[in-house]
């Protein structure tokens, strides 16, 4: 999975100019690397800590990567059996820090108020900016996406239980996506 996101990453040029607006990207990546070791976790507060600092930060360029917090609390229930109620407190602390921490180094309280307004805010997509390469793009990757998870239904029982949870994790992602 990761050395598909690498490549994929590569071949899609377009998303490439090295910015602060790649940095969602990373962390989604990075919160995944560390949900994925909370499997079965005696004492996973440090992972989910990390798993949602990560989606926090990510949500500083792009809020509404908060949206996705519940889908990682279903998983973590669910597919990882690792949320407990210290593992959830930990993933609040993880949500809450970067924000508290911008607050309180910036002093600048009207941040605060404009995450909140572009978090809840939903507009049309712009399809005018859709040229031949995003498409050709997305269709490439929606078509792997969908064939992945067809062969996934197919043929999960040959499948290890944790590689199945894992697999559940990114599908759940993938469809809310």
């Amino acid at each position: 999975v990761s050395s598909t996101f690498l490549v994929l990453a590569g071949t899609l040029t377009f998303l490439h100019p090295l910015s602060y607006d790649y940095m969602p990207e990373v962390c989604w990546a990075a919160a995944l690397m560390v949900f994925f070791m909370c499997y079965q976790k005696h004492l996973p507060q440090a992972y989910m800590f990390h798993v949602f600092l990560f989606l926090s930060i990510g949500a500083m360029v792009f809020p509404k990567m908060l949206l996705f917090a519940p889908f990682f609390m279903f998983s973590a229930i669910v597919q990882m059996r690792a949320l407990t109620p210290r593992a959830f407190m930990a993933a609040l602390i993880g949500i809450i820090l970067p924000l508290a921490a911008y607050l309180i180094l910036t002093g600048e309280s009207t941040m605060l108020y404009g995450f909140w307004e572009r978090l809840t805010r939903f507009t049309q997509p712009d399809y005018t900016v859709i040229d031949e390469h995003r498409l050709v793009s997305f269709a490439t990757v929606a078509i792997l996406a969908i064939s992945a998870m067809v062969h996934f239904a197919y043929t999960k029982f040959n499948d290890k239980i944790r590689t199945r949870m894992l697999y559940y994790t990114i599908l759940i992602e993938e469809l809310a996506i």
